[in-house]
């Protein structure tokens, strides 16, 4: 479970890194990051949009268990005071296949989730009163969700560590971004990110430590096992060439007429069979494809005929858990 444990920490950290990373040239001209950052910023600050996505997630070489494959699609809409999600697709895990459908609905501040034919409604205030009754059924907790939400990251443990790390890396040691050739009106921006290079960084290092070491606190007051510092250290060393053959590419095209991203591409390929040795061959990839069109355009949702609160069926739910 350490393994699983550092893997999302890596993710968190990629999350919160690569963004920033991304508002730097890495070896961009002027005139193309310019280009980029201004279209990044028209499709950011757009009054609608309507989008696509298309996920594959295959996770393969785990023994006995059998592969595990995550094939799902996205659509909808996004606009003032409205949002839309229609998912489809399916899981396939130990040779079952699961089928994947949820519809999600925004329309003046009330939010419709539609699971196997039957929408639930939600308002803000219910959200207040099921993070209420979470909180109460769960106890007391090593971190504060209200707080957290509200900006408060002091549960977290000492950020600084973390935050003074990233303020004196160098993101073009490992990260690079280039514009490729242009097709059909797009320009073609590619972001790559050197894993092994970036373990390999001791400032990356010394970042995922201050993380981890702030996670073993948490893990230590919620009954989860620590990881020492030595184990950590020697963790961090393996990282570099366990992980040189690992890709990360994020494709963005920018439709030259209008300055606005037309699509953008996230491949992963991350071999984590060196991670246990009863698993050699382990190795998961993702490919995203999200698609996006009519920046401006009116958009509309509406919401389902029929809808019963969620908070019923939440009430429900957490009626029949233990607490804890």
């Amino acid at each position: 479970m350490k393994y699983v444990r550092i893997l999302l920490v890596l993710a968190a950290l990629l999350l919160i890194a690569v963004p920033v990373f991304a508002q730097e040239e890495l070896g961009l001209s002027a005139d193309d990051a310019a280009l980029y950052q201004s279209a990044v910023e028209n499709s950011a600050t757009a009054s609608s949009l309507s989008y696509s996505v298309d996920t594959l997630v295959s996770i393969t070489g785990t023994g006995a268990d059998g592969d595990v494959v995550i094939d799902v699609n996205a659509a909808g809409v996004i606009g003032e005071g409205m949002f839309s999600m229609l998912v489809t697709g399916a899981l396939t895990a130990g040779g079952e296949e699961i089928p994947a459908e949820l519809d999600v609905r925004v329309v003046e501040n009330a939010g419709y989730i539609g699971l196997m034919g039957q929408y639930y409604s939600i308002t803000p205030e219910d959200l207040g009163d099921m993070m209420d009754m979470a909180g109460s059924m769960m106890g007391d907790l090593p971190i504060d969700p209200e707080a957290m939400m509200e900006g408060d990251m002091s549960g977290m443990g000492d950020m600084s560590g973390m935050m003074g790390s990233m303020a004196d890396m160098d993101p073009t040691e490992f990260v690079s971004m280039a514009r490729l050739e242009d097709a059909d009106g797009q320009a073609h921006f590619q972001l790559s990110l050197d894993y092994g290079a970036m373990f390999s960084n001791p400032e990356m290092a010394q970042m995922m430590q201050s993380v981890m070491q702030a996670q073993m606190g948490m893990m230590g007051d919620m009954g989860g096992a620590e990881i020492t510092p030595e184990q950590l250290e020697a963790i961090m060393a393996q990282m570099g060439p366990m992980f040189e053959n690992a890709v990360f590419t994020f494709d963005q095209y920018v439709d030259l007429e209008s300055q606005t991203i037309s699509r953008a591409v996230i491949t992963i390929e991350f071999p984590f069979g060196m991670m246990n040795p009863e698993t050699p061959e382990g190795n998961m990839s993702v490919s995203m494809d999200i698609n996006l069109s009519g920046y401006g355009e009116a958009v509309s949702v509406e919401a389902p005929a029929e809808s019963q609160p969620l908070m019923q069926l939440f009430g429900a739910l957490m009626g029949g858990m233990p607490s804890m």
